[in-house]
């Protein structure tokens, strides 16, 4: 992460309980002891369970099943402590089903929430279903779609997703 920070999340102390919403930012990593306690400064606390983050161009993308978060390099404070501006929740109601699911392109993530397939640009969410996505919905397991991943092949231009289909437990599907 920027500024000689390091940026983590699902953080577990053994003292207390698990911080799975929450990404932390130790300010100088050369001096932490990771056998014993060490502090740390909430970066990024949320309601619910923060999946992950993936790099985009110069942002930091914050992914929950219900929203989407973005953070830009600080450049224009240089005297602040602060590496990221966070936008929290800027897309809604949309979310991945899994960290599995997102393709990091080069200028987009791909993903399927559950619900629809997305193009998430750093801005702008566009769902890209189409006219199968109810036949989709219809067919696919929904007490195992978290179980779902994608592959990008980049030669074809292919965004493939791997869903429980019927009454499968485990994906058996392939979705191009």
């Amino acid at each position: 992460a920027g500024g000689e920070r390091v940026i983590t999340s699902h953080i577990y102390d053994n003292t207390t309980a698990s911080y799975n919403s929450m990404m932390a930012e130790f300010s100088n990593p050369a001096e932490i002891s990771w056998g014993a306690y060490f502090g740390f400064a909430e970066f990024f606390m949320t309601d619910g369970i923060l999946l992950g983050a993936l790099p985009l161009q110069d942002r930091l993308v914050f992914y929950k099943n219900s929203s989407i978060s973005v953070a830009t390099n600080n450049t224009a404070d240089e005297t602040s402590n602060d590496p990221f501006i966070l936008n929290q929740d800027i897309i809604k109601n949309t979310g991945a089903i899994s960290m599995n699911t997102i393709v990091a392109l080069e200028s987009a993530h791909l993903f399927f929430s559950g619900e629809n397939f997305f193009m998430f640009d750093g801005i702008n969410c566009r769902d890209f279903g189409g006219g199968v996505i109810k036949y989709i919905l219809n067919n696919i397991n929904k007490k195992y779609v978290n179980r779902s991943f994608s592959a990008h092949i980049e030669e074809e231009k292919l965004y493939l997703s791997f869903v429980a289909w019927g009454e499968s437990e485990w994906p058996s599907m392939c979705i191009a």
